[in-house]
């Protein structure tokens, strides 16, 4: 019993000092995989050129993906998810990624979005693009993704603090959005104020204030029409009912 107690206190300590050593060196924007279920990637290393440093290291496969060259891994208990990079699974695979601060993002099957956080300082804004497939996430309010902006193909909307659930079709499908708890600011992509916005690194924040968007309540799921539908002026972008 006396070696159980003294185990258990041991990887306590050394849970506390994993995520302290995480958060020192990486800041609070550095999410960490901890569970995994199928096959799933991490994109890393981004360039516009294949870099010449990365072209015979011997790890994983450089990949031309969305424009830009990355180095692609199979993804490992452990793995971090840094400023850039992108995370893919595939058909059938799962994984959670879990913040320092207690943030979690629980990623379905089939799914692949990138994050960018604006200020590796914490203080700044953090935002993702998923480009397609399903993810949770779980939020603290007034916590590092304090300013959270997620883009899709037809929408973007703002999280401050908040349980939420996305899906995101394919190309000419819609976006879906539920809230279990908090709000979350919903904005179609259909307007040239918005177009373009959360694909690069040096963006300036977003002015949500100056779109139309609409707030989505717990208890509420929001549809944003597909491309062709936002196309059409004189059809709701937003469609709110209860969840």
């Amino acid at each position: 019993m006396k070696l159980i107690k003294e185990s258990i206190l041991f990887l306590s300590v050394l849970s506390g000092l994993f995520w302290a050593s995480a958060d020192a060196k990486f800041g609070e924007h550095l999410a960490v995989v901890t569970k995994l279920e199928g096959k799933v990637k991490i994109f890393t290393h981004p360039s516009n050129t294949l870099p010449r440093t990365l072209q015979s290291n011997g790890k994983g496969t450089h990949v031309l993906y969305d424009g830009e060259y990355y180095l692609a891994e199979d993804a490992k208990i452990g793995d971090h998810v840094e400023n850039g990079n992108i995370l893919q699974t595939l058909p059938g695979a799962k994984a959670k990624l879990v913040y320092p601060n207690g943030d979690q993002f629980y990623v379905g099957p089939a799914t692949s979005y990138r994050v960018f956080f604006m200020d590796k300082s914490g203080h700044g804004d953090t935002r993702i693009n998923l480009m397609y497939g399903k993810m949770r996430g779980i939020v603290e309010k007034g916590g590092p993704r304090t300013i959270l902006y997620i883009r899709t193909k037809t929408a973007i909307m703002g999280v401050r603090g908040t349980d939420f659930f996305i899906a995101q079709g394919g190309l000419e499908e819609s976006t879906e959005v539920s809230i279990l708890r908090g709000s979350v600011e919903v904005t179609p992509n259909n307007i040239p104020e918005a177009r373009g916005k959360f694909f690069k690194i040096s963006d300036s924040s977003p002015s949500m204030g100056d779109l139309k968007s609409t707030q989505v309540k717990a208890g509420f799921s929001a549809d944003i029409g597909t491309p062709s539908v936002l196309a059409l002026s004189n059809l709701p972008a937003v469609d709110l009912r209860k969840t």
